[in-house]
Formats: C-alpha cells, structure tokens, sequence
C-alpha cells in the first residue's frame, strides 16, 4: 500500500512539474524582440513605440490619433514613448537588450509593443481602422522570426509587418 501511495505522490509531483519541464520554448509570456523598423517613403515621418500592458490594448484602439500627434498632448507624455524621426531606407533598430525593454516588459508587465506613426495625409479613418497605429504581440509564438527580430516598413499609407505572423 506504501509502495502504491508514492507511486501515485510522485506522479502527481510529475504531472504538476510537467508544464515547467521541456515547455520552456512554448512560453507564451512576452519577450523582448530585436526591432527593424525602415521608412520607405521621402515624407517626414515620426515613429513611437509604446508598451500595452494586458487590458490596455482598448485604451490606445479608441485613442484619437490626431489628437495624440498635438503638441503637449497627456496621453502621449504619459506613455513616456521611445521616439525617432526616421530616415529614408535607413532601419531604425531597437535592440532586445535596450533597456526600454525592461522597462516595458518588467515595469509595465507590457504583453504587446504600440507602434505609432505620424503619416502624412489627414483623411485617416478612426477608431481601430486608424492605419498609423499598429499592435504587436510580445508573445514569441506569435512570430516566425530570425534571430529574435522584427521588421517593418513604414509608409505613406500604413504601418507593414515585413515578419510574418503565424496564424
């Protein structure tokens, strides 16, 4: 009867200890990504990037983005976003080991990155239509990558993923 009951104790240790052990490289939590982010178009454009922690994802898909562009606007000083004006063909690279991703990941418990560009044009639709805002997902499933990098292009027009996503 003894030998039965630690039987049965160390499988239920075993089946407990199961989604630990071997799974690691399905973790769905997020991680930090080498970004590539590459305008396309000779228009002046400005890009940030913002971490979305989980439940905040509504906040920013309802947000005005003309209104987010205004100078002074809260939102956008409140979201302490990493900035850049970017160049013509030249990538904009944010390394996985910046540490505006501890920051993100870390303090903010960000699960997916905001990217927000300044497009040129003003006829954009609203809501989550908007094509200057683009969500990432954080999660390394989410990505077939190389080398744990992202790419981007932004243009006129939109913001495109040049990273396929899995389905």
């Amino acid at each position: 009867m003894k030998t039965k009951r630690k039987t049965l104790s160390q499988l239920s240790v075993l089946l407990l200890a199961l989604p630990f052990i071997g799974f690691g490289c399905r973790s769905t939590q997020p991680v930090a990504w080498n970004l590539n982010i590459t305008k396309t178009t000779y228009s002046t454009i400005e890009v940030d990037l913002i971490g979305v922690p989980r439940g905040g994802k509504p906040l920013w898909e309802g947000y005005d983005m003309d209104q987010y562009w205004k100078p002074g606007d809260q939102r956008r000083q409140d979201a302490h976003p990493l900035s850049k004006d970017l160049v013509y063909n030249v990538p904009w690279v944010v390394a996985r080991t910046n540490l505006q991703w501890q920051k993100w990941l870390d303090l903010q418990k960000a699960t997916d990155l905001l990217i927000i560009a300044n497009l040129p044009g003003t006829n954009f639709p609203a809501g989550t239509a908007d094509p200057r805002r683009k969500f990432i997902p954080l999660n390394k499933r989410a990505w077939v990558a190389k080398k744990r990098t992202l790419e981007f292009e932004v243009q006129d027009t939109l913001i495109n993923p040049l990273t396929k996503q899995r389905d």
